[in-house]
């Protein structure tokens, strides 16, 4: 591999800028509200903890760090998407750039951006999308590290590896490529006889042992969470996982086709690539670019593990640069500016297509359009000041439901999740009681009373019809527990049975 320094900055600042703003406004011109994973992470991100029940800290850190400097809308929301995988697209060019020469960098990252991972993927901002910025630079430091075992590279290497792992535990499928790349040749081998690798370790366990620590204290809560996922039948497991990476060959073939576009219809170059794949020059790259993917499957098949086309999603960003450094292509001015031009016309039928995607958004992912769930949100906070005097401090009640109402409520308020304070240590039974909560229900009042019955009959619950995805209508309820302090009388002075 050879080293070449980033001397196109400026070119490289201004595609990324290109495909942020692109991608940022089909993101935020397509969903007419966020998904309730993204609303997940602001509730946890606004109440900064060394992990979650459900997963490690950092995309509710990124989360929180980022409505710390712009307001809760969708629109910023959608931004940080955007610019989470701009962010890995600048770690494949550089990663890009230790391999092929400078067109063929730009073909690849081009590739890339192609890729239905890095864009309409990417709009749904959660644990999984978040290695899509960390992944990339993981494996440039960990290449660097290899190429020069200065101890700076390794430092930094093992810090993202640390990073990784709290975006996500699935990044040890790509912390134990990277090993088995580096005992995969004599020259990679060489690196344990320099004090490299021992001090990526370090820096891997000085980032990883808060949240470790946290982990034992709160009962290996995200542990359970993941082993949870390993109990589904495996028959629907398997058949789960070959969809999933069947889903994830045919969203390469935009990829592909823009490239055998540019070569002018050259498929020799494929095959030569394949036939790269083999040699032992190209052994480290070629691990690190299967082993995740090989390992996932092996995860899914021996593990039980349930995997999805979007669980997958950071496990491919080096194919692109694979297949062109093992096929030793030597891309032409023309071929590039082929491929550029093949780019533009899939970003063009995209946005040419964004009526019609953000039908499909909200048939598959939105149950509310923004218009309601802003509503009822606003109606709901209104109806706790009313009752109580005070402003709305916590929401529980239907998960997905109360993540939404707490990011759109003008109060900002905290979530208690399914009544359970150990999903949600950052609110105090002492806390819940001099403050109350607001339980919010997906249904009207009679099927709101029956799901929680313990907080009374129908007629505690205060209902809003609401319009939801097509031309029908759907009800929302919600109850007030009053607090201790409520300068009102209370419309029904219930205690929550806590876990």
């Amino acid at each position: 591999m050879r080293y070449e320094s980033a001397e196109r900055a400026p070119q490289l600042a201004l595609v990324l800028t290109v495909h942020v703003v692109f991608w940022w406004i089909c993101g935020w011109a397509i969903h007419s509200t966020i998904h309730h994973d993204m609303a997940e992470l602001w509730a946890w991100g606004k109440e900064f903890q060394a992990g979650y029940f459900k997963h490690p800290p950092l995309s509710a850190w990124i989360a929180g760090a980022w409505f710390n400097l712009f307001p809760r809308q969708n629109w910023s929301f959608y931004l940080l998407s955007a610019v989470n995988a701009g962010i890995g697209l600048a770690g494949v060019f550089m990663i890009a750039r230790l391999t092929l020469d400078h067109r063929a960098a730009w073909a690849a990252l081009l590739l890339v951006m192609l890729t239905p991972f890095f864009n309409v993927y990417a709009f749904k901002l959660n644990a999984n999308a978040v290695l899509l910025a960390v992944w990339p630079w993981t494996v440039y430091f960990f290449l660097r590290t290899l190429q020069t075992g200065r101890l700076v590279h390794a430092t930094v290497f093992g810090a993202l590896a640390g990073l990784a792992v709290l975006g996500k535990y699935y990044s040890a499928v790509l912390l134990s490529a990277c090993f088995l790349a580096s005992v995969s040749t004599p020259a990679a081998r060489r690196l344990y006889l320099s004090p490299a690798p021992y001090v990526a370790v370090a820096a891997a366990l000085i980032v990883l042992a808060p949240h470790a620590l946290w982990v034992a204290n709160h009962g290996f809560p995200t542990i359970e969470y993941a082993i949870d996922k390993t109990n589904s039948p495996r028959l629907a497991v398997l058949q789960r996982g070959l969809v999933a990476t069947a889903q994830a060959i045919v969203l390469h073939m935009f990829a592909l086709a823009a490239l055998v576009f540019a070569l002018g219809g050259e498929r020799s170059n494929l095959t030569r690539a394949w036939r790269g794949f083999t040699r032992p020059e190209n052994r480290v790259l070629v691990i690190l670019t299967l082993g995740p993917l090989l390992i996932t499957l092996l995860a899914c098949a021996i593990g039980n593990v349930r995997i999805s086309t979007q669980f997958m999603i950071p496990a491919f960003f080096l194919l692109p640069i694979a297949v062109l450094s093992t096929s030793r292509i030597i891309i032409s001015d023309l071929q590039l500016v082929r491929l550029t031009k093949a780019a533009a016309m899939v970003m063009l039928a995209f946005a040419s297509s964004a009526l019609i995607m953000r039908e499909v958004a909200a048939s598959r992912f939105e149950q509310y359009g923004h218009a309601a769930i802003y509503e009822f949100s606003r109606r709901a906070t209104q109806h706790w000041r009313h009752v109580t005097g005070t402003r709305l401090p916590i929401v529980t009640g239907d998960h997905q439901l109360a993540v939404l109402v707490a990011f759109y409520s003008p109060d900002r308020p905290s979530i208690l999740t399914d009544f359970d304070r150990r999903k949600s240590p950052w609110i105090s039974a002492d806390a819940l009681n001099r403050h109350g909560a607001l339980v919010v229900c997906r249904g009207g009042a009679i099927a709101c009373a029956a799901r929680y019955p313990h907080l009374g009959g129908a007629d505690q619950w205060s209902h809003l019809i609401v319009p939801a995805v097509g031309d029908s209508a759907s009800t929302l309820s919600a109850l007030v527990i009053a607090p201790q302090t409520a300068t009102r009388p209370a419309v029904f002075d219930a205690r929550l049975e806590l876990r």
